[in-house]
């Protein structure tokens, strides 16, 4: 029971830092975007 929580859990840490990652590639490329403009 244990070991299958600390697997859920890394599991979602893991996706909760690509969307981090995700999110924040997203806004240099908006900014790089907007001073383009």
């Amino acid at each position: 029971m244990g070991k299958l929580v600390g697997k859920v859990r890394k599991q979602y840490l893991m996706r909760l830092k690509v969307k981090a990652l995700e999110s924040s590639l997203r806004l240099r490329s908006l900014k790089k975007s907007m001073v383009k403009d």
